[in-house]
C-alpha cells in the first residue's frame, strides 16, 4: 500500500488576497466591518485540510466538519483541477452566491435548504478574522476557511437586515468546486449552531 500523497496547493500567503477580497466585498454590501487575516486560523485550517485528505473520500462525498474548535468553518472541495490546484476564488465565490437564497431571517436550528450558512458566516457582524488553507491529493482538492469569533448563532441575524434591505443573504453547507461541476454540500460553524458547515451552517461556521 502506497502512502497518501498530498500537497499544499497554494500557500496561505497566496490565498489571503483573494479570500479577503471576496469576503470583504460582501461585508461592505451589508455595512459590516471588513475581516482581517489570521495566521493562526490559517494554520488551523491547514491542519484540518490535510486531515480531510486522509479520510479516503472523493469529490462526490460529503466532507465532515471539525468539532470543538470554537471557530467557524466553511468547506469547499472537488476533483483536482488541470494543474492540481483548487480554485480558491471559485470556492469562496460559491459561498458568497448563497446570498440570493437568504431571506433576511434569523439563523434557524434546522439545516437551511437551500444552504445559506457559508454566506451568513462570511458577513456575520461579530466575526473579525478569517484564515484559510488548501490541500490537494490525486483525487481531491480541499479549501478550508476558519472564522473568529464564529457566526451563525441560532436566533440571531448575521447583520442589520433593515439597514441592508437591498441585499439578500444564509445558514450552512459545504460547497464543492470540481472543474466543470457545480456541487454544494453544507457548511458549518463550530459556534452555538455548530454547523455551514461553516460548518453546518455549515460546515463552516455553520458547516459546509
Amino acid at each position: 500500500m502506497s502512502a497518501l500523497q498530498f500537497s499544499h496547493a497554494q500557500t496561505n500567503g497566496n490565498i489571503e488576497g483573494p479570500i479577503l477580497q471576496i469576503h470583504n466585498h460582501e461585508r461592505a454590501l451589508v455595512n459590516v466591518p471588513p475581516l482581517t487575516w489570521s495566521n493562526k486560523l490559517a494554520n488551523d485550517a491547514q491542519s484540518y485540510a490535510e486531515h480531510l485528505l486522509t479520510l479516503g473520500l472523493g469529490p462526490d462525498d460529503k466532507l465532515p466538519h471539525s468539532t470543538g474548535t470554537g471557530q467557524g468553518e466553511s468547506l469547499s472541495w472537488g476533483a483536482p483541477g488541470p494543474n492540481g490546484t483548487p480554485s480558491v476564488p471559485k470556492g469562496a465565490q460559491q459561498w458568497a452566491d448563497e446570498k440570493k437564497d437568504y431571506n433576511g431571517a434569523p439563523i434557524s436550528e434546522q439545516p437551511e435548504d437551500p444552504v445559506i450558512g457559508h454566506y451568513t458566516q462570511m458577513v456575520w457582524k461579530d466575526t473579525k478574522q478569517v484564515g484559510c488553507a488548501t490541500a490537494t491529493s490525486s483525487t481531491l482538492d480541499v479549501l478550508v476557511c476558519r472564522y473568529s469569533p464564529p457566526g451563525n448563532i441560532v436566533g440571531e441575524l448575521p447583520y442589520n437586515t433593515r439597514a441592508s434591505s437591498t441585499n439578500q443573504a444564509v445558514t450552512d453547507d459545504q460547497s464543492t468546486f470540481a472543474p466543470g461541476q457545480e456541487n454544494t454540500a453544507d457548511a458549518n460553524t463550530n459556534a452555538d449552531t455548530s454547523g455551514n458547515n461553516n460548518g453546518d451552517s455549515s460546515e463552516g461556521s455553520t458547516g459546509g
